[in-house]
């Protein structure tokens, strides 16, 4: 009996063996934070806005940005965006929009709304390289922030990490921390294990915005955690084919200026999938808003606009937005002055088979936009398109605290910036006055 043991345990001790000295090829996937930060950046890029995004009136204050920081937040971002680099602020901005965001207090943006020309100037603004720079940053060490918050939540698997960096960066930490108490309280649990759990009590626990909540656990859970590697493009995180993440490319956005009364916005656009439709919306500098959708045009986009249809005002500034049938859209914009219309004239003869021969093409400037003129060879009717935006200046500092742009000379001397008297210290100074007074007295 025992000889029979022995001859059955030794073949498996030398089974157990074999297999102890085979190298272990299967390992597990260690998800970085970096890991989960680049997967909702890709969340972010889809369902929130691009670095120039301007949201003049987001629920009652503007959002900007490409995390569409809202109120507070987009203060703090366009001061930070100002300190960097003064002169491309000053200039982007104007006075009195500087003035206000350098010197606003913390709470002064909660119900700031923006008019027509203060969203292109902030606009403007967001687009520079150093703001490009700081929303990166400031973009990373926010969704380090939620990551942080979701694990004093309990939250434990990092696709579940995604799914609730949506949620705080749309509800704020407020709004997220009683979402997720309801959902626990749904789960019957203190922690949230799964996204799958996560995305299913979090539709129960509320009505909104179950769309976005969607795409975000269907992305989430589709995840390789295993193929990111080490990549760095935000681009390259993996997306299943089903899930449209690219938003359209716009490779030529115009502006037709057809006689004193009329022009045409022109778009073309491709997508990985298809661009459904394109909008075109005017804002003017009297504060009105006007849009419509274009209609396709050959291999363009293509929307006719009477100037008697808009609001009144002197300066226009068009947004011309691309859109595919998962909602990603790409937005380009261009500024018309009233006075370009109104320095051309008419059409000639309406019967006319016109013939257009290019008489000037310029490429954009630091402060004019790229253009072309064109002439009928037969009734003479002008006909001039608006191509690139203006590149805006890159100021550097220069002597005796002067600017001057690298690109095309210009200087600029920013005027001495007035703080607002402090109202305590004011109070003090007039108190002290009035002591004054009595005392001489």
């Amino acid at each position: 009996m025992i000889r029979r043991f022995v001859s059955l345990a030794l073949p498996a001790a030398i089974c157990l063996c074999v297999l102890l000295s085979v190298p272990v090829t299967a390992h597990a996937v260690y998800v970085t934070d970096d890991d989960v930060i680049r997967a909702v950046l890709v969340v972010f890029r889809r369902q929130e806005g691009t670095y120039d995004s301007v949201n003049r009136n987001d629920n009652g204050a503007l959002s900007v940005g490409k995390l569409q920081w809202h109120g507070v937040r987009a203060l703090e971002l366009v001061k930070e965006i100002a300190a960097a680099d003064p002169a491309a602020a000053y200039d982007c901005l104007g006075e009195d929009l500087y003035q206000e965001a350098v010197y606003a207090s913390r709470d002064a943006w909660d119900f700031r709304v923006l008019d027509a020309a203060e969203a292109a100037r902030i606009s403007a603004l967001l687009s520079t390289a150093i703001s490009v720079k700081i929303q990166d940053a400031t973009a990373k060490k926010d969704i380090s922030n939620y990551i942080a918050h979701a694990r004093t939540y309990d939250i434990r698997s990092a696709e579940a990490m995604v799914y609730y960096c949506d949620l705080e960066n749309q509800y704020g930490p407020g709004g997220a921390a009683s979402l997720v108490s309801k959902v626990k309280e749904l789960l019957g649990k203190a922690y949230i294990e799964t996204v799958d759990e996560f995305h299913e009590a979090l539709l129960q626990a509320t009505s909104y915005y179950h769309e976005r909540r969607t795409w975000t656990w269907q992305f989430a859970r589709s995840i390789d955690w295993g193929s990111l590697g080490t990549i760095q493009d935000v681009t390259q995180v993996p997306v299943p084919a089903n899930l449209d993440i690219e938003p359209p490319k716009v490779f030529d956005a115009r502006v037709v200026l057809l006689d004193a009364e009329s022009f045409r916005v022109e778009l073309h656009a491709t997508d990985n999938k298809r661009v459904t439709d394109c909008r075109v919306q005017v804002s003017t500098d009297a504060d009105g808003e006007w849009a419509a959708y274009c209609t396709p045009s050959g291999s363009y986009w293509s929307l006719a606009v009477k100037v008697p249809q808009l609001p009144g005002g002197s300066h226009y500034y068009i947004t011309a937005t691309a859109s595919d049938a998962a909602g990603n859209g790409t937005s380009v914009r261009l500024e018309l002055d009233r006075q370009e219309l109104d320095a051309l004239r008419a059409a000639g003869d309406d019967a006319c088979a016109h013939s257009f021969r290019l008489l000037d093409e310029r490429a954009p400037t630091c402060t004019e936009p790229g253009e072309r003129t064109e002439q009928c060879e037969y009734c003479g009717e002008l006909r001039k398109t608006l191509l690139d935006p203006a590149l805006g200046h890159r100021y550097e500092p220069g002597e005796d605290g002067v600017y001057v742009c690298s690109v095309c000379g210009a200087t600029l001397r920013m005027p001495e910036q007035t703080r607002q008297p402090d109202l305590l210290q004011w109070a003090v100074q007039k108190a002290l006055e009035y002591y004054l007074s009595i005392t001489v007295s």
